[in-house]
């Protein structure tokens, strides 16, 4: 699940409803569901996000998770949603959870946890926690976005 911005630049009358700023990005702001398997990425549905006012985003995306046939769920192998920190209200995580997907999503350090601790107390990756609001255990690890590697222009080596 992604939120896309595409930026737009000039006046665009026909599109007055759809184009507003978000995120210093002025644009058509779509939720988009991608279905994956292996290498492959298909964009399955989207639905334009029209700014404050409307149906939040995270609102938009359990939308379109009910446009997934049942018979993709009760495949072989287990779906797992990803979603970034956009979509990590306690709404949009619950109704995942209802449909029986596993997810894995962007949580910010600061969120609340039942015995009163914040996500960024925990020490321990892997560590079994319920955050405040949701009826389920998590497993919560993290990243440092600060230190993602690129690809050298050589292609052959990575670099911090």
């Amino acid at each position: 699940m992604d939120l896309t911005s595409l930026e737009k630049t000039g006046k665009f009358a026909e599109l007055a409803d759809w184009v507003h700023t978000f995120n210093s990005v002025h644009g058509v702001h779509l939720v988009v569901l991608y279905l994956c398997c292996g290498e492959l990425r298909l964009p399955w549905a989207f639905q334009v996000w029209r700014g404050k006012g409307t149906p939040s985003p995270a609102h938009l995306a359990l939308k379109l998770l009910r446009t997934i046939p049942a018979a993709l769920l009760a495949g072989k192998r287990r779906p797992r949603l990803h979603a970034d920190g956009g979509f990590e209200s306690t709404e949009f995580i619950q109704g995942v959870l209802t449909r029986g997907l596993d997810i894995v999503v962007g949580v910010r350090c600061t969120r609340k946890l039942e015995d009163g601790r914040q996500l960024r107390d925990l020490m321990v990756r892997g560590s079994l926690v319920k955050p405040c609001g949701l009826d389920q255990t998590m497993c919560i690890s993290w990243v440092w976005l600060g230190s993602w590697l690129e690809l050298c222009p050589t292609g052959n080596a990575l670099r911090p």
